[in-house]
């Protein structure tokens, strides 16, 4: 029985270990003084350094950047030495003096007695994440730019609802501002003869789609419009960018 046991035990050590060494996420456990007593190969990898010349050094001694960011690694400790696990964004600094942005969480280990023995951190670079968001920001921002110069209505939608208007397309749908439009489904500013075409549209990828088609406001009342569809990769996901325009006095004209 007790072979058994070490058996079990050894063969769950071993699995331990192998998740360790095999994650993608830097790990790194310290003793109570913070100072290091294990660091996986993706911690390697992520800060330049080897094992060895980590162990028994402390993590923030080795990580931190110089100037106003070394604050909230006095804060991670403060609240790991008070028994409470931490989580957020840390800026680090590599081997080789260059910074990195991580996502961290870290958390105390008790003993059976209740008193830390160990802190346990996990770390993932979001440098590239971080950054790929501050270009989308930006190219956000150069599109409501955009829109806010064009007369017509313009609206981009994804997944069929809208995730950006300006000021014309808020106006012709007779809402009171961006907000109330944001969010809101293509297919309830629709006449209903036209959802199955939108529907069909929304199913495949193609060119630019134009047509005259009704048009339903916030309140209900329809009216016509020229519009123009075209495919959009929006922040990774299948889009669409409309431009609308309202002919409803045209038809009238024609009609009369």
């Amino acid at each position: 029985r007790d072979i058994e046991l070490r058996i079990q035990a050894e063969r769950q050590q071993a699995l331990f270990g192998a998740v360790l060494n095999y994650a993608a996420d830097s790990i790194e456990i310290a003793k109570d003084d913070f100072t290091l007593s294990y660091v996986n190969p993706a911690f390697e990898e992520m800060s330049g350094y080897s094992s060895e010349e980590v162990f028994g050094k402390r993590s923030g001694d080795l990580l931190k950047p110089e100037g106003s960011e070394t604050a909230i690694y006095d804060l991670v400790e403060e609240t790991l030495r008070a028994g409470k696990p931490w989580s957020g964004i840390l800026r680090s600094r590599r081997k080789d003096g260059t910074e990195h942005n991580l996502e961290a969480s870290a958390s105390p280990v008790f003993n059976e007695n209740g008193v830390i023995e160990n802190f346990v951190s996990i770390k993932r670079d979001i440098t590239q994440k971080l950054e790929t968001q501050r270009a989308l920001s930006e190219i956000e921002d150069s599109y409501r730019k955009l829109l806010a110069l064009t007369p017509d209505a313009v609206y981009v939608h994804v997944d069929a609802r809208i995730v950006l208007a300006n000021q014309a397309a808020v106006e012709v749908f007779g809402a009171g501002s961006e907000e109330e439009i944001i969010g809101a489904s293509i297919y309830d500013l629709m006449n209903s003869e036209v959802v199955p075409i939108a529907e069909d549209y929304q199913r495949r990828t193609g060119d630019t789609l134009r047509m005259e088609q009704k048009r339903r406001r916030l309140d209900g009342d329809e009216f016509w419009a020229r519009v123009s569809i075209t495919p959009l990769n929006w922040n990774g996901e299948r889009g669409a960018l409309v431009i609308l325009t309202d002919i409803t006095e045209q038809r009238q004209a024609q009609d009369a």
